[in-house]
């Protein structure tokens, strides 16, 4: 390679054909959401550390539901979609049950991620639709 110009930036996962890459508002959507569902997973994650067989209030059900329900769209062409369950508020889960159930949320919207994603110089950015995939 010539002195002076950068290597290609490495690819994490198979390019996908532009129909599947994500919309602008998905991305979006998953870059305001995630990092809520991710303290919400280790909120409760360190609840089930002190007491596993304790419950969740309602609020806290509630409020990790309506996170999920946002973050939802992005997955919608997601076969592991029809796995993901939200928390169901009537039951008051447990806090050991929650934090399995979130940590499969953060686990699909990782691959998610993974495979939309290109690493340029260290860090993951979006595919765009005209990325070249050779």
């Amino acid at each position: 390679m010539p002195a002076g110009r950068k290597p290609p930036p490495r690819r994490t996962a198979p390019a996908q054909p532009d129909a599947t890459l994500p919309s602008d508002e998905q991305k979006a959507t998953f870059d305001r959401i995630v990092p809520m569902l991710k303290a919400a997973h280790d909120e409760v994650s360190k609840l089930s550390a002190k007491k596993q067989d304790g419950v969740l209030n309602e609020l806290k059900i509630r409020n990790i539901n309506r996170v999920l329900e946002q973050v939802r769209p992005v997955l919608s062409d997601d076969p592991a979609l029809e796995f993901l369950e939200t928390l169901d508020v009537d039951t008051l889960p447990q806090n050991s049950d929650a934090a399995f159930l979130l940590g499969q949320w953060i686990a699909t919207l990782e691959r998610f991620r993974e495979q939309h994603s290109v690493r340029q110089y260290g860090e993951l950015v979006w595919r765009k639709r005209n990325d070249d995939d050779s």
